[in-house]
């Protein structure tokens, strides 16, 4: 979105020194509404690609990494208490199973908690920009009260900086969770408020 909220600004500064405004400046105007609400399509997509590849990233460290340790431990569990540790009846698989799913399951609903979060975040920058916009529509069109519609619309430019998304910065932290994570011991509470770490700071 920075390159409407570069248009926008660019637009505003030249407002402030002009008395006489091109006819074709409101067009423009409209077409970077345009522009606007079709970036903001493709940045909600983008997001939504980005966790679905992380749901997936969850999945396989399920299978590849949490399972076998914690079949492994139980293992151990049941050599150390005497019995044959390759004998799972029908009652500790179903135990087994329900423990993983449920580990599973608390890191995918705080993934998707924090995908919500960023929706958010991301909805919120677009009605400033979209706001914004409108409110240079206003003023091209009216051409009255420049110095007043532009401090409006500096003060929501300057806002609508702060939905940028780190997305490097939400990976180190999911791949930092997922390297510690391993301790069976461990909750997978916690995840989210890792991930919303990163989104507070920007």
């Amino acid at each position: 979105m920075k390159s409407f909220f570069n248009a926008l600004a660019v637009a505003s500064v030249l407002l402030t020194g002009c008395a006489r405004i091109p006819r074709e400046s409101v067009e423009l105007s409209d077409r970077i509404g345009g522009g606007i609400t079709g970036e903001h399509r493709a940045y909600v997509a983008l997001v939504n690609l980005y966790f679905d590849q992380k749901r997936e990233l969850i999945d396989q460290w399920i299978e590849q990494k949490y399972l076998p340790t914690f079949v492994a431990n139980v293992r151990a569990e049941l050599k150390a208490a005497g019995r044959d540790p390759d004998v799972f009846n029908e009652e500790l698989t179903v135990k087994l199973m329900r423990r993983v799913t449920q580990r599973r399951n608390e890191m995918q609903a705080d993934l998707e908690k924090t995908r919500h979060a960023l929706l958010d975040k991301v909805e919120a920058n677009h009605a400033l920009l979209r706001d914004a916009n409108l409110q240079l529509t206003a003023l091209l069109k009216s051409a009255a009260d420049v110095q007043d519609s532009h401090s409006t619309l500096a003060a929501a430019l300057t806002n609508s900086r702060r939905g940028t998304i780190d997305f490097a910065g939400i990976d180190k932290k999911l791949t930092e969770y997922l390297e510690t994570a391993g301790n069976l011991s461990g909750s997978a509470q916690g995840l989210f408020e890792q991930l919303n770490s990163v989104m507070e700071t920007n």
